[in-house]
């Protein structure tokens, strides 16, 4: 038996002799709790017609309220981060005098409002 994070696992090499299906299965069981992360607990204000928005998703998706949640602010937080870091980048090129000319963007425009 191997540990990691603190949990016992193993994946008996039965698994390797079934179906995709049971491999799959085997799998889930012996493995989902290994990355358990703890969490901390946080309160905040929501509408009710939102609130309800979560729990008719989380039900659809056979998730609690904190998973739609955790996914939606994970989701939120990659797409700052993303647009964070390109604004930076543009301002660096624009610090170092990196513009595109006006000839470029003309065309560019044009292409755009074309389509």
């Amino acid at each position: 038996m191997e540990r990691w994070d603190g949990v016992a696992w193993r994946l008996p090499l039965l698994c390797a002799q079934l179906t995709k299906r049971a491999w799959v299965c085997c799998a889930e069981i012996h493995c989902v709790t290994i990355g358990h992360v703890a969490k901390d607990t946080l309160t905040f204000r929501i509408e009710p017609g939102t609130k309800a928005a979560l729990d008719t998703l989380a039900v659809a998706l056979d998730r609690d309220r904190s998973y739609i949640i955790n996914e939606a602010v994970d989701a939120y937080l990659d797409t700052q981060r993303w647009q964070i870091a390109h604004i930076k980048q543009g301002m660096k090129q624009a610090d170092e005098g990196k513009f595109v000319s006006d000839r470029q963007m003309k065309t560019l425009v044009n292409k755009l409002l074309r389509k």
